[in-house]
This record gives C-alpha cells, sequence and structure tokens, in this order.
C-alpha cells in the first residue's frame, strides 16, 4: 500500500515551519527505506540535519548563524556550531529562517 498524503511543495516549506517538518519526516523515512539493512559506511547518503529553510536533510550551516555562536545537534547526536543550511537554499540565495540571513 502505498503513501495517501501530499508532500508539502518547495514553497510552502520555506515559509510554514510545519510544512518542513512534514517533509524531513519523509525523507528521513525514505532513508530508512532505501538503505535498510545497508551498513553504515555502504549507503550513499546520510540523514545530517533538517535544514532550517526547506526541510531537506543539511550537511552544511548557516555562517551568520555560526558566527553568532548559534548550535543545533545532527541526528546522530553531535553538536554542532550554526543553524542547518542545505547547500541548494545555500546557492538559491535563500534566508536563513533563524537568523533572516
Amino acid at each position: 500500500m502505498g503513501d495517501t498524503y501530499a508532500l508539502p511543495t518547495l514553497a510552502e516549506r520555506r515559509t510554514q515551519p510545519a510544512a518542513r517538518v512534514a517533509y524531513f519526516a519523509h525523507v528521513v523515512r525514505e532513508h530508512q527505506r532505501q538503505f535498510a539493512g545497508i551498513p553504515f559506511e555502504q549507503r550513499t547518503w546520510h540523514v545530517v540535519a533538517m535544514c532550517v529553510s526547506c526541510g531537506r536533510s543539511a550537511g552544511s550551516w548557516c555562517d551568520n548563524c555560526e558566527l553568532a555562536g548559534r548550535r543545533f545537534t545532527t541526528m546522530w547526536g553531535q553538536e554542532m556550531v550554526g543553524s542547518p543550511l542545505c547547500h541548494n537554499c545555500e546557492g538559491d540565495g535563500v534566508a536563513c529562517t533563524v537568523c533572516g540571513v
């Protein structure tokens, strides 16, 4: 049986915090489905943290938030400085929803 819900659009995710969270839940679930039974080292991508601007998995962070000393915790419990911001949002010039820059 397939999923019976509609994923939020990119525009919705960039304006609505609940849409970002819902999308990130989908990302985590898809990662678990795709890599079930595959050792961590052999996975081609990893879920790190939720991008604060779109809800994708982010392996990067907002430099302005880093300078301000803000912190976030990755999916593995590692504490990082900054706010998670994906490469797509950085490249698109989308403002960080935490600091506005």
